[in-house]
């Protein structure tokens, strides 16, 4: 199977055999990756080339790398963190029995 060119890319930096604006531009969006958690795995083949012919371009700036996102990436939800989860879940459920115990306790 033959490599997109964006994996050439990649092998040309890891290689040190990439220079000038393209490996300014490599580093900024590996940057924008790691500050913004966006997964690697996110990433088809549409995405590669995308992202390549943007990181060839001679035209494209600092915040095209910025806004730039892979079609399948889905931004984290504040609400995936366990352990918000969790604490969403006994606020639920401690709101739940104390209703409960008022409603008995107002019938009685």
């Amino acid at each position: 199977m033959s490599k997109s060119n964006l994996e050439q890319l990649l092998e040309k930096y890891v290689k040190g055999e990439l220079h000038g604006s393209a490996q300014d531009k490599l580093i900024h969006w590996l940057e924008v990756m790691r500050r913004n958690r966006i997964p690697g795995a996110t990433f088809a083949l549409p995405d590669d080339e995308r992202l390549y012919k943007l990181l060839m371009s001679m035209r494209s700036t600092g915040e095209d790398i910025e806004a730039f996102r892979p079609y399948s990436y889905d931004p984290p939800s504040p609400f995936s963190n366990s352990w918000l989860q969790l604490g969403i879940s006994i606020l639920a459920i401690t709101t739940m029995v104390v209703g409960t115990v008022l409603l008995k306790h107002e019938l009685n």
